[in-house]
């Protein structure tokens, strides 16, 4: 689910005891020498490190909810099949896709989609609202299903209420900015009315911030309206086990996981401004003095649209993962993650066909604050070899003991690595830009830097890549607070490497491979 990779808004909302917590930040830090203040990647020195060496190209596949190949930051870096002729309605390369010039698009004009977990509800309570009492007691998952069910009544509940409680602080908010701009003064905002326990929080809100800067508004203002928007998305798409959008929009039979051939080629079918960000993170084009720019200066993006306003298919990921080898992508970029997976045996088996086909697959970590030895976050590598699987969690710029970002997962076992992925800014919606915080912006950062040194040393392999990658971390020595807590950890509890993702030591380390050192 993208919607889970990005911050919860209630959690800035509740840790506004500074400003901080409403910062927009528009610089690329992620790019930072890894010694500064807000320790990067150290890119400067690794365009210096290879500047006079040759390069091959490498295609990125981006699999999420789709990128806008038209952004004039990307546009020059995106992928094109050079099988396809577009438009001409024929499968030109045979390869079961019509005209995928761009890359693919799995879930059709699907905008929204639920939980698995809601997925589940339905899904088995049918099951037993059709079965008698004594088939109920008799089956052994009948237990498991109804605790499943109270938790997800459990959390719905408590979803509405925060849906509720924000959207009347947007209200409130929304009003104060209607009659006073986005610059009100403290006497302005007190004197507009609120409503309901959000209203008053808002307000309350509103006017502590503006004592302490006068300016604040402006920046509070965008996020608060925004997790409104989301939170009530949650509300009646994710927690809503009625919601069926596939059915009519996809045009496949779901039931058969491995049916390949279904959706279309319109890989910016809608808004695609998570995937546009990933995408700018990997290869934004860096030439020009403009926008963002990406890390990896000789790659290539390919879209494969897959990911809805809620949780992915298991069918859709595999087929994804397929699509991308098949076509091509040397390093795919999964910005998403979900708690349950159904057809896991069907994804895990694309892994080992990517595995196979030497592709190194980077993923997120997830954004609940969670270990992810405890927790399920997937897809993950538990059952495949996990050779070209990296898994990452996401840093910060803030400094010690605050290295990682408070809303990243964790795990000792299951997370490779930390890298940047607080506030990165990189492309987004039409021709926009914006800052994003999560690990969907960590992952592509790790992908970018995957990528940028395979195409110096092609020569590697991707489990290589990945063994290059995790050696090369720069460690953090000092405690950190583990995020969603104030106690401190050494990083190396943290993560496998107890390190975050440095570029130019990556570099290093894979010229020491390369030549057998």
């Amino acid at each position: 689910m993208k919607k889970a990779q990005h911050l919860l808004f209630v959690s800035i909302i509740l840790l506004t005891s500074s400003l901080s917590g409403f910062a927009q930040k528009d610089s690329l830090w992620h790019m930072n020498a890894s010694d500064s203040e807000e320790a990067g990647i150290d890119y400067a020195k690794a365009i210096n490190y290879v500047s006079n060496r040759p390069m091959s190209t490498i295609v990125v596949a981006v699999i999420d909810d789709g990128v806008n190949v038209k952004h004039s930051d990307l546009k020059n870096v995106v992928w094109t099949n050079p099988d396809e002729i577009a438009g001409n309605g024929v499968d030109d390369d045979k390869n079961g896709y019509i005209d995928d010039v761009y890359g693919w698009n799995f879930i059709g004009k699907t905008k929204a989609d639920n939980l698995e977990k809601a997925r589940y509800i339905k899904e088995k309570g049918e099951m037993y609202r059709a079965m008698k009492e004594s088939e109920k007691k008799a089956d052994e998952n009948h237990d498991e299903f109804k605790a499943a069910a109270k938790e997800f009544k459990k959390e719905r509940k408590k979803m509405v209420k925060q849906a509720k409680i924000v959207g009347r602080m947007d209200d409130y908010m929304s009003k104060v900015k209607a009659k006073h701009g986005m610059n009100p003064t403290w006497k302005e905002a007190k004197k507009v009315r609120s409503k309901g326990l959000g209203g008053f929080i808002g307000k309350r809100l509103t006017q502590r911030v503006l004592k302490k800067n006068p300016e604040s508004f402006g920046a509070m203002y965008p996020s608060i309206h925004q997790g409104a928007g989301q939170l009530k998305e949650m509300v009646d798409y994710h927690y809503n086990p009625e919601l069926d959008e596939r059915a009519n929009n996809v045009g496949d039979n779901y039931s058969d996981v491995t049916e390949k051939y279904y959706g279309d080629n319109k890989v910016n079918y809608w808004s695609s401004g998570h995937g546009t960000h990933v995408a700018g993170i990997i290869a934004a084009d860096a030439s020009n003095d403009f926008g963002a720019k990406g890390i990896c200066n000789t790659c290539k993006i390919m879209s494969v649209r897959t990911v809805p306003n809620g949780d992915e298919r298991d069918k859709d990921v595999a087929n994804s993962i397929i699509y991308a080898v098949d076509n091509g992508a040397k390093v795919i970029n999964m910005s998403f993650g979900k708690s349950m997976s159904p057809h896991l045996d069907r994804v895990q088996e694309a892994i080992k066909y990517a595995e196979d086909n030497d592709v190194l697959l980077v993923h997120a970590a997830g954004n609940n604050s969670s270990n992810n030895d405890k927790k399920g976050n997937f897809p993950n590598d538990k059952v495949a070899t996990g050779a070209n699987w990296i898994e990452v969690g996401a840093s910060s710029f803030g400094s010690s003991p605050s290295r990682l970002a408070r809303f990243s997962n964790y795990g000792k076992s299951q997370v490779d690595l930390f890298a940047p992925g607080h506030m990165i800014y990189s492309t987004y919606t039409d021709d926009d830009y914006k800052a994003i915080s999560g690990t969907s912006m960590a992952s592509p950062v790790v992908a970018g830097v995957a990528a940028f040194v395979w195409s110096y040393f092609p020569d590697l392999t991707a489990a290589q890549i990945k063994q290059v990658l995790l050696k090369s971390a720069t460690k953090e020595n000092d405690p950190q607070q583990i995020p969603g807590s104030k106690d401190l950890e050494n990083l190396s509890e943290l993560c496998v490497t107890g390190g975050v993702v440095n570029l130019f030591e990556a570099l290093k380390e894979a010229e020491k491979v390369s030549l057998g050192l």
